[in-house]
């Protein structure tokens, strides 16, 4: 009675869903196929997901606000000198420069976007084995739920490990670590601009980004799919990043290319929030709450609302990602493996199975 329940809500999941096509995957495919692999799991396992989202959301706002407060601190103490074509000059205290001000913006756009691909990497790991049971489902037409049987036989010979948060996060950690150091060079810079206003910072912030990005690219590509290859093939971190960097090789761009749309995509659905989130810590003294400033009573709302929206974001965007990552993983197994014909002769042999049992 309990298989047959769980297939019954596996189908109920599935209704409406299209099914992954057992060849290798175009780029909108695997963006269609995500969305279906998301509306297929179970409640279980994306409040699993939204937490490792949420969490991941709150330690980005911690970050933000330190940086905020160190910026603060800085332009006060050191003040902005300028002076006129007539000859007068004007000392402002409080005030930012062209250089500080863009280090200000690039920072609080990255402090988050690590957080939140930190937070893909570990949820990939998560959805992987209900992604993997999601196809292997459509593959051999029961419901999805997952049974063993067809764990042996779907995307992999080897059956999943169960997901280990901590060993996911070292994994996450090791696959940002570039984006990481990216983000600390800008954090410098734009400390330096602020301790010293009367700067130039234009050349060196040019170069950062005209190194740093293509190191970033690259690294986001040897990396995407090794959360899955870790919890799938029951791998450590290390060597799910070399397994994730074999299945890329000959593909890195198409890899690359399909990260990036994803992040577009999740960037422009949710951009209302984006905008919210930032309006609300800039425009309504949340930095100045938090740094210990004199602030309205009202300001303690306005944190609270932040951080929802900040929640909100991660919830709603990183389980796409994740699911992405985990269909990437198959989709280079597809291509390198021809795991799509061994699924498809599972399927075969399957059918015919049941047939000689009835």
């Amino acid at each position: 009675m309990g298989g047959t329940a769980a297939d019954a809500t596996g189908a109920r999941r599935l209704e409406g869903v299209r099914p992954i096509p057992l060849r290798p995957l175009g780029v909108l495919e695997l963006l269609d196929g995500a969305i279906g692999a998301v509306r297929a799991l179970g409640t279980g396992v994306i409040v699993r997901a939204s937490a490792v989202a949420g969490v991941c959301a709150l330690a980005g706002l911690g970050v933000l606000w330190a940086f905020d407060a160190a910026m603060k601190s800085a332009i006060r103490l050191n003040p902005l000198t300028t002076t006129d074509d007539f000859g007068v000059t004007t000392v402002q205290y409080g005030q930012t420069s062209g250089a500080a001000a863009f280090g200000v913006f690039a920072v609080s756009v990255l402090i988050p976007a690590v957080f939140c691909g930190f937070a893909a990497t570990v949820v990939a790991g998560l959805l992987s084995r209900p992604v993997k049971e999601y196809i292997d489902g459509n593959a051999n037409g029961s419901g999805g739920s997952g049974s063993s049987g067809s764990s042996g036989q779907g995307t992999n010979a080897v059956r999943p490990a169960t997901p280990r948060i901590p060993r996911l996060c070292v994994l996450a950690a090791i696959t940002a670590l570039p984006r990481i150091v990216f983000t600390g060079l800008f954090v410098v810079l734009a400390l330096a601009a602020a301790n010293n206003p009367s700067g130039s910072y234009a050349g060196i912030y040019t170069l950062l980004i005209l190194v740093g990005v293509p190191v970033c690219s690259w690294f986001t590509a040897q990396f995407a799919v090794a959360a899955p290859a870790s919890v799938l093939e029951g791998l450590g971190p290390a060597s799910a990043l070399r397994r994730g960097g074999k299945l890329v090789t000959a593909g890195r761009w198409r890899v690359l290319w399909a990260s990036l749309l994803t992040l577009a995509i999740t960037t422009a659905v949710t951009m209302s929030l984006i905008v919210l989130q930032y309006s609300i810590y800039y425009g309504h003294g949340i930095s100045d709450l938090l740094n210990g400033d004199p602030v309205d009573s009202s300001t303690y709302w306005w944190l609270a609302a932040d951080v929802v929206v900040a929640a909100l974001f991660s919830a709603l965007t990183v389980p796409f990602r994740a699911a992405v990552a985990a269909l990437l993983y198959v989709d280079r197994r597809f291509r390198r493996e021809g795991l799509d014909i061994r699924i498809a002769w599972a399927r075969v042999a399957r059918a015919n199975g049941g047939g000689k049992g009835r």
